[in-house]
């Protein structure tokens, strides 16, 4: 059976990790960056962005897990069970 994937190379791990790490500690430079003309040319860049939006999306499920229901009420919501 082949393998289905392909194999991620260390220079695009590395880049995605930087972008995730600089979306957490230093995310305007990070949007300097990522706005920059030859964004769309580089690859390293694209990884960078990659790891910013998985460090986005990580933040954001984080945030929704940590929501109370018992706060709904406060908000207008009926919660029925």
């Amino acid at each position: 059976m082949e393998e289905l994937h392909e194999e991620i190379s260390p220079l695009y791990i590395k880049a995605f990790n930087n972008g995730y790490l600089m979306e957490q500690y230093e995310p305007e430079l990070l949007s300097i960056l990522l706005t920059s003309e030859n964004r769309k040319k580089h690859d390293y860049i694209k990884a960078m962005a990659a790891g910013r939006k998985q460090y986005e999306w990580e933040k954001a499920y984080h945030q929704i897990k940590n929501i109370d229901p018992s706060k709904d009420k406060d908000r207008g919501f009926d919660v029925e069970i």
